[in-house]
């Protein structure tokens, strides 16, 4: 599978292992698929199924399947409000067919039988809104976290027979459908850092963290060459007191160096 960058339009970025799509009906999203040894299935027809889901397991049971309030209008006359993801513009359209059938809408690209096996196909498409667009039928549940706007889109590759619809092949394709491509989001190696009370807590584990890693460094303190001194039980409890009172390392080290010299001297 091979996705090409396009200037403004499509960039993959190495940080945070994401396409970065540019959204609307200005995008273009080209997708090379080459499949192999693919089951050659009696009077079948093959195609390609794109769905968009949530990447976050939390959320994956929230389809995508709305056009928001601002972009609906964009959308194609021939397609209804409940396909986030349709054909370029100017496609053939006996290519491209949709469906709302289930739970996730999806668009289907027509593909030729294989060939040796072999399957070649390049569906084109766009992204009718951003990722931070109310984009489902329930978003009432997610209330547009952004835990829920990470998207990843997969296709597969499926035969219909009178035995009926087989899926043959799987891919996935992480994407981050935007109005714009910003190079500053290209080097993010996460798309989003914490907020509020979750950024509390994380700097605040991070900094005990690094406060205990002091701690046992400290340990390691020696009296003479060779000699490693542990620290008496008394030590670490005072050293474990500074630190749960939010004395500075500096200030654990003098505490920690002058108990120390007082333990010497005993």
């Amino acid at each position: 599978m091979k996705i090409p960058d396009v200037k403004n339009l499509v960039c993959y970025s190495q940080s945070n292992k994401t396409y970065h799509v540019k959204s609307g009906r200005g995008g273009h999203f080209s997708i090379h698929l080459h499949y192999e040894n693919v089951e050659q299935i009696p009077n079948a027809k093959y195609f390609i199924r794109a769905i968009p889901f949530r990447s976050n397991s939390a959320f994956r049971h929230i389809a995508v399947d709305k056009i928001c309030e601002n972009h609906k209008s964009n959308c194609a006359e021939d397609v209804t409000n409940c396909q986030p993801i349709q054909a370029l513009p100017g496609s053939t359209s006996s290519d491209y067919s949709y469906t709302c059938e289930g739970d996730r809408p999806s668009l289907i690209f027509k593909c030729a039988n294989p060939v040796g096996g072999t399957v070649f196909a390049n569906p084109e498409l766009i992204f009718m809104c951003n990722d931070s667009c109310v984009n489902s039928s329930q978003s009432q549940v997610i209330k547009n976290k952004e835990a829920a706007r990470d998207l990843v889109l997969i296709l597969t590759l499926e035969a219909k027979s009178q035995e009926g619809i087989r899926v043959l092949a799987r891919s996935k394709i992480p994407v981050w459908p935007k109005a714009n491509i910003c190079p500053r989001d290209l080097v993010k190696a996460e798309r989003r850092k914490p907020k509020g009370a979750a950024a509390q807590k994380f700097h605040r584990e991070k900094r005990l963290s690094e406060e205990q890693n002091e701690l046992e460094e400290s340990k390691k303190l020696k009296t003479c060459p060779g000699e490693p001194l542990e620290m008496s039980n008394l030590i670490k409890n005072l050293a474990e007191q500074a630190i749960r009172n939010k004395i500075s390392s500096a200030q654990v080290s003098d505490l920690i160096t002058k108990e120390m010299e007082v333990q010497t001297r005993q």
